[in-house]
């Protein structure tokens, strides 16, 4: 009969250790990549359009935009460039430029109401320089 006790309380040690819980990680690991996936792209498309509160100027003669996406400059009404990508330089446009040449075709400058015309020359200066010819200027039709 000790040996059944011993047999039974074996197998009930046994048994009691086979029950124990056990953390599933990998789903975990799961979730948290889909998360941090999701707030990457987020802030990839949502933070440079939050920097972007721009006043556009009006004119009568405004159009809708082109059927192909153009390569974006921005001018601050404090003067400071930036594009798509973020803040950027005269110099850094230059380079974008020349790196994408094939597949730029079109320039749209995006400027503030109350940004200086020297800016705004400027710009088109280093684009007309470039031998960017399709260059177009954002506006509100009033």
């Amino acid at each position: 009969m000790d040996k059944n006790k011993l047999k039974f309380l074996l197998f009930m040690l046994e048994e009691s250790e086979s029950q124990k819980e056990e953390i599933q990680i990998i789903p975990t690991i799961d979730v948290m990549m889909f998360l941090l996936v999701f707030f990457v792209l987020y802030t990839l498309n949502v933070i440079p359009m939050f920097e972007q509160s721009l006043a556009l100027p009006s004119t009568k003669s405004a159009q809708q935009g082109q059927q192909k996406e153009p390569f974006k400059i921005y001018v601050a009404k404090d003067g400071k460039l930036s594009t798509d990508k973020g803040p950027t330089t005269k110099e850094s446009i230059v380079s974008l430029i020349r790196e994408n040449r094939t597949s730029i075709n079109s320039v749209l400058i995006v400027a503030d109401r109350e940004a200086s015309v020297q800016t705004l020359l400027g710009v088109l200066d280093i684009l007309r320089l470039e031998g960017i010819k399709n260059v177009s200027v954002a506006s509100e039709r009033e």
